[in-house]
């Protein structure tokens, strides 16, 4: 089949060249006076600056500054979503390093999409009491079903990145994962990346300029030199269905930018906005050019109509490296994968509530939290500390999705975002939250012995006796019961309590700050707890006593002495609620099935809580929110 190269070269009378739009994304709505300031000090200076909020404060500043024409708020979703990677991760226009075949990948969620747009619009004529007339995605990609969305509420300009030449591959090379795609040498021809910000895209010149350029350019000035170059496509907008887009390039400190018709400055798109943020004062201070805001320059241009699929195919995102910051490692990766199941989960519950988004809203206002762009990219970050905490509120807050649904979270809100999507559902926790309090269904891996003791009668299964199946906590007037259930009892000891042979531990994080308390076990344990699970207490039962302690500085100090009494299958402890103060369901659990040894040591049979190497364990959170 015949390679296409698109190029859209739109002319534009009335509108000087050496105008300039300047873009602005803050990483946080809130604090933005500084640059304010610039903006108040000179009259020459026009932005627009994509909100989601305005405080007070910042709303007495902007608002004079929106009457000289000097600022334009543009819309913004809220949280920040990257909206193509999460609800288009199979088109061949969003890709990363490492992108996995399209079967490992969520499905289209354009209903998702709809719904974020929507509500955006309706929270700015609400709360910040403006109707944009423009409409800002990070970082830029777009996507045909923006257009028929962003016309229904009114939008009048879209935000892009810059324009590229592309090929259409044909039919032979277009499955996922060619040598085209990875930029290499193949059978078509040479693929070489577009100069500029893109990845993962494939461009070639397989045709001359006079053989397409009948039915493919707007204007021909200078085309042939610029295909020759495989530059981006400078000064250039489009239209589709009245709506205009216009391509932004990102800031860069190495180049003239200048030159840059459309220049944007995302503070979004970097782990540390701080740069970015001052890149756009120092700029601002220094500007020489005459600018104008998103809409004017809208406005004023005179552009071609153009095909939605094919203006989305040329534009690429403003950011270096693609989706690669948000997508390429593999708990990033499990992250798209656990919300798309949790989007699934709240279509049904939507159906459940016979469509009613007003009764269903707490549940999608909460997942919603958890598209957030920042903490995506958190989640592939260097430092281990950020990856570790940004997963751990990722997992709670879709765990609460699924709590405020009145469903039970999926294995990986107990483990970890790198296991979602594995298909081993049965290897994992459950959770359950019961109006007393939960019950917490473990793994059904199974126990593991040093040495199977000696005195246990032959009839006795040891990979039962010493496998916990459900650990479950209740809360009532007086007193906190714990509730630990064995795949099989035994008391051929004939104890009073109802057991023999096993022993347990239970510990117990009160506040989850790292160091707050113990990551050391009991003594005689082979095992540490997490450091960001470090225990305030800890249970020690046995068939003959239940021990409870508190960490100290000095070492696990003893509270009191209580009984443990089998109870319907369950081994169970009663605690006095005035003797373990707090909100059960927000604590972390780490629980050991133990087989005594010599010398006071324990071996380690079987765990409630996430492993993550032979010698240390984390804790299980049934809910980090109430």
């Amino acid at each position: 089949m015949k390679k296409l190269i698109f190029f859209i070269l739109l002319a534009m009378p009335g509108i000087a060249s050496a105008d300039q739009t300047i873009l602005w994304i803050p990483y946080h709505s809130a604090v933005i006076s500084e640059v304010l300031k610039i903006a108040e000090n000179n009259e020459n200076i026009k932005l627009t600056i994509a909100l989601d909020q305005i405080s007070p404060a910042i709303e007495k500043r902007i608002k004079p500054l929106e009457e000289r024409g000097q600022i334009e708020v543009a819309l913004r979703i809220p949280h920040d979503p990257i909206i193509p990677l999460l609800y288009y991760p199979n088109s061949k226009q969003v890709s990363w390093e490492n992108k996995p075949p399209k079967a490992a990948l969520p499905d289209d969620a354009p209903y998702f999409m709809g719904l974020r747009i929507g509500t955006a619009m309706d929270n700015a004529r609400k709360n910040l009491k403006r109707r944009p007339q423009g409409l800002v995605l990070q970082p830029g990609t777009l996507m045909k079903d923006y257009f028929p969305l962003a016309k229904g509420i009114g939008i009048k300009w879209i935000a892009s990145g810059s324009f590229y030449y592309y090929e259409e591959e044909s039919e032979e090379n277009s499955e996922e994962g060619t040598n085209a795609e990875a930029g290499t040498d193949n059978e078509a021809g040479t693929a070489t990346p577009a100069a500029g910000n893109n990845a993962g895209q494939s461009y070639t010149q397989t045709e001359s300029v006079t053989e397409t350029q009948g039915n493919i350019y707007e204007n021909q000035e200078n085309a042939e030199e610029a295909m020759q170059e495989e530059e981006p496509i400078e000064a250039t907008i489009a239209e589709v269905s009245g709506i205009k887009v216009l391509p932004f390039a990102a800031y860069n400190e190495n180049q003239e930018n200048e030159a840059e018709e459309f220049l944007v400055f995302d503070e979004t798109a970097e782990e540390d906005p701080g740069p970015i943020r001052k890149a756009l004062k120092d700029y601002l201070s220094k500007l020489s050019v005459k600018t104008v805001t998103a809409s004017e320059a809208a406005e004023n241009a005179v552009a071609a109509e153009t095909d939605a699929e094919e203006l989305a195919k040329a534009a690429q995102p403003w950011t270096a490296g693609g989706y690669d910051r948000w997508a390429e490692k593999r708990n990033q990766m499990g992250a798209l994968v656990a919300m798309s199941q949790t989007r699934n989960e709240l279509m049904k519950y939507l159906n459940s509530k016979a469509g009613n988004m007003k009764e269903a809203a707490p549940a999608f206002n909460a997942y919603y939290e958890a598209e957030n762009s920042r903490k995506l990219m958190n989640l592939g970050s260097t430092d281990k500390s950020t990856a570790k905490d940004t997963e751990i509120a990722l997992r709670a807050s879709l765990s609460n999705v699924y709590s405020i649904m009145g469903k039970t979270a999926p294995h990986w809100a107990l483990s970890s975002l790198s296991d979602a999507g594995t298909g081993r559902n049965t290897a994992y926790m459950r959770i359950a939250m019961k109006q007393t309090g939960f019950e917490i269904k473990n793994d059904q891996t199974k126990p593991v012995f040093e040495t199977i003791p000696a005195n246990l009668p032959e009839t006795v299964d040891p990979y039962k006796l010493w496998k916990l199946k459900t650990f479950k906590v209740e809360v009532n007037k007086n007193n906190l019961i714990f509730r630990f259930t064995p795949e099989a009892i035994n008391n051929s000891g004939s104890h009073l309590s109802g057991f023999s042979h096993i022993a347990l531990d239970l510990y117990i994080d009160m506040n989850h700050r790292v160091n707050a308390g113990s990551a050391a076990a009991l003594p005689g344990r082979p095992m540490k707890i997490g450091a960001e699970d470090s225990w305030e207490y800890a249970m020690e039962i046995s068939p003959s006593a239940v021990y409870l302690y508190r960490s100290t500085s000095m070492g696990p100090k003893q509270l009191g002495k209580y009984r443990a009494r089998v109870q319907g299958g369950a081994i169970t402890v009663t605690i006095p609620s005035t003797v373990l103060r707090g909100t059960p369901r927000k604590w972390g659990y780490v629980a050991f099935m133990l087989v005594p040894q010599d010398s006071g040591r324990f071996a380690i049979a079987d765990t409630l809580g996430t492993r993550k190497s032979s010698k240390n364990i984390y804790a299980v959170r049934p809910s980090m929110t109430d």
